[in-house]
């Protein structure tokens, strides 16, 4: 419990410091903690891009949803995205899962981290918080 709480006054501060700066927050996952009121924060929900919903329309390949969501991220629309600690592991079809971690990496990760930067890492939670990227992602064509 100590290092949870420790962990959530420090998103809270973060998120707090962007919202108050006029940013966009966009949870991908841990939308709980907004609706749970675990964040001091009041955040705008942005309601389009949700984990599940990403992994739904990653799988089935949907242009006419990623396609804007690709472009909000190039555009740095967000301040400040929280998610999953992400990461860009192709796995294959001979793995359990493979082919939806592989949709996952192309469709969601590799974009995000073409895009932004971790600012923080908070382990304890397994939350990442990742700010836009000053300069490009050398690994991003």
């Amino acid at each position: 419990p100590e290092q949870t709480q420790k962990a959530l006054g420090i998103l809270d501060q973060v998120v707090g410091q962007a919202v108050d700066n006029g940013g966009q927050v966009l949870f991908i996952g841990e939308r709980q903690l907004i609706m749970f009121h675990y964040l001091k924060t009041a955040v705008p929900m942005v309601p389009d891009y949700e984990r599940v919903f990403l992994m739904e329309m990653a799988m089935a390949g949907n242009p006419a949803y990623l396609d804007p969501f690709h472009q909000q991220l190039k555009d740095h629309q967000f301040a400040m995205i929280v998610v999953e600690p992400l990461n860009i592991v192709y796995k294959g079809s001979a793995s359990s899962f493979g082919e939806e971690n592989d949709a996952w990496v192309n469709q969601v990760s590799k974009p995000v981290l073409c895009s932004y930067e971790v600012d923080k890492t908070l382990r304890d939670v397994h939350i990442q918080v990742l700010v836009p990227r000053d300069k490009p992602n050398p690994n991003c064509s």
